[in-house]
């Protein structure tokens, strides 16, 4: 048990981890979600150039676009003066897969920064709340957008193929009624999971099930802070 002094937590949040047992890679998914991070930033890049070219030319016609080009280049003395052509073009040779790639990967640049920040505001108002119900919503609601945009970038080790034991744990129709919701732990796979549970005797009865079933399981109650004007 643990008090948490960074925020006025107003319920006791009984946690348990649990170690699913399964083959996790962590390199594997940090290098694939990396890489897909890169090239979603690379053609927010790319776009805004664009704009700085189309600008120019308002300005200045061809001469502009012509200086707004060598700005671009000059930035980037690698880059190609060129822009490529977008991924949602028609007429583009990426290919309707390599566009539902591109939005996938745009997706997690939202995912993991302003979906992520948002996400996190809401946790913190839940537990200054006291509402244990929502965070585990939360957890849970967290979990579900991770698997769909993060899961098909890296199908080795996450989403319904690469973890299935995380999704099979928080799918168990057994803990329905004895937590408020969970999610992975970390960058996610079939390393660790944690649940929220709805009481102390919740939080056992958890333990108790997961155990049987040989899993390694470890207990966490934050407990709320005590002060003045805290409960």
């Amino acid at each position: 048990e643990t008090q948490d002094a960074s925020l006025a937590l107003r319920c006791p949040l009984h946690l348990v981890l649990v170690g699913l047992g399964g083959k996790k890679d962590t390199v594997v998914i940090l290098g694939d979600l990396q890489h897909a991070h890169a090239q979603a930033c690379e053609r927010i890049g790319e776009a805004l150039d664009e704009e700085r070219e189309d600008a120019w030319e308002g300005e200045g016609g061809e001469e502009g676009r012509i200086r707004a080009r060598g700005k671009a280049t000059s930035d980037d003395p690698e880059r190609e003066p060129t822009s490529p052509p977008s991924p949602s073009s028609p007429t583009s040779p990426l290919g309707r897969q390599h566009r539902q790639t591109a939005e996938l990967q745009a997706a997690l640049v939202a995912l993991l920064g302003r979906d992520n920040a948002r996400l996190c505001r809401r946790a913190r108002e839940a537990m200054e709340a006291g509402d244990a119900a929502a965070l585990g919503a939360l957890m849970t609601e967290s979990q579900v957008a991770f698997d769909a945009v993060a899961g098909p970038l890296c199908p080795r080790q996450l989403g319904p193929r690469g973890s299935p034991l995380l999704g099979a744990l928080l799918r168990d129709s057994r803990l329905e009624e004895l937590v408020w919701g969970g999610k992975g732990v970390g960058s996610q796979g079939d390393g660790t999971a944690q649940l929220l549970c709805r009481s102390a005797e919740a939080q056992r009865a958890v333990v108790d099930l997961l155990r049987g079933e040989g899993k390694t399981c470890l207990t966490l109650t934050l407990l709320p802070q005590e002060g003045p004007g805290l409960a």
